[in-house]
């Protein structure tokens, strides 16, 4: 697998906008084979998928192999249980054809996730998905057949930053005491993120915080860090919050850091760290254990 390369400071994600739906959709194709393959877990985990140095993983799968998304080589990399490896190139794809690419390799490989229908591994798949009944089933895009476009070294740029800010939360995280949530890829929204409890109750029900990394939303064509507490409290928006950071207020409420004001940074590792800790002062005290 292509290593992201260690970051010092961020790069710029020049023209970011053209390739991250493209990996985006990429994404969604990964949780839903984990969909597929795993039992409910606590809090939808068994949806998300593992932060790697190459990108974004399904993790191993009950028969024995895995798919990949490497950001740096801008393709999904099947490898069986034996460890041979097949590299898809997203380029050569639409969303609706790579399913059928990773389907049919994986079946090639013995470890095939669905029976065909009416000739087609993909009808199979998303018919075995619909009778699995998930409660989150629908919110992943799965045929779109709008060619992928993704610019190569935006994408292995991508990588290297995710990782980037996926090292320096994790080290974060390290730092809570009480129950957690893995620091995990959510496919359908594309977001890096984790969630401490502020009590014994562990599930995003309960009051908690949400510290995460969002390559885009509806409101923000650019990555951004956020946080948030459930429940916020009244007049947040009043509480003092380290620089860069801002209260976001339109559509959702929580705390807004823009990429490029990471991409500043010398060290936007450690500004991380530094920006979380503070929100957590700010916040963690306003929920009930």
């Amino acid at each position: 697998m292509t290593r992201a390369p260690f970051v010092n400071k961020l790069p710029a994600l020049t023209g970011w906008e053209e390739s991250a739906h493209s990996l985006h959709r990429a994404a969604e194709l990964l949780g839903a084979i984990r969909m597929l393959v795993r039992d409910p877990m606590p809090n939808y985990l068994e949806l998300a998928l593992r932060v790697d140095p190459s990108g974004l993983s399904t993790d191993v799968l009950p028969s024995g192999g895995s798919v990949v998304l490497d950001f740096g080589k801008a393709a999904l990399i099947v490898t069986s249980k034996s460890g041979a490896q097949a590299s898809l190139e997203l380029n050569a794809h639409t969303q609706a054809s790579l399913l059928e690419a990773v389907l049919g390799t994986l079946d090639a490989n013995g470890e095939g996730l669905a029976p065909a229908r009416n000739g087609s591994l993909s009808k199979g798949f998303l018919a075995a998905l619909h009778a699995k009944m998930h409660t989150l089933y629908g919110s992943l895009e799965l045929t779109s057949t709008e060619p992928l476009t993704v610019d190569p070294k935006v994408s292995a740029e991508y990588g290297a930053a995710l990782y980037g800010v996926f090292t320096a939360i994790a080290r974060w995280k390290a730092r809570l005491t009480g129950p957690q949530t893995p620091l995990v890829v959510w496919p359908e929204h594309f977001d890096l993120s984790t969630l401490w409890f502020a009590s014994g109750h562990a599930e995003e029900s309960g009051p908690h915080m949400n510290y995460g990394f969002a390559p885009f939303d509806a409101i923000h064509p650019r990555p951004y860090l956020y946080a948030y507490a459930y429940p916020m409290p009244g007049g947040f928006e009043r509480l003092p919050l380290p620089k860069p950071a801002q209260w976001h207020t339109e559509g959702w409420k929580g705390v807004y850091v823009p990429y490029d004001e990471l991409a500043k940074s010398n060290d936007p590792e450690a500004l991380i760290e530094r920006i979380f800790g503070d929100v957590y002062r700010v916040l963690a005290s306003t929920l009930q254990r």
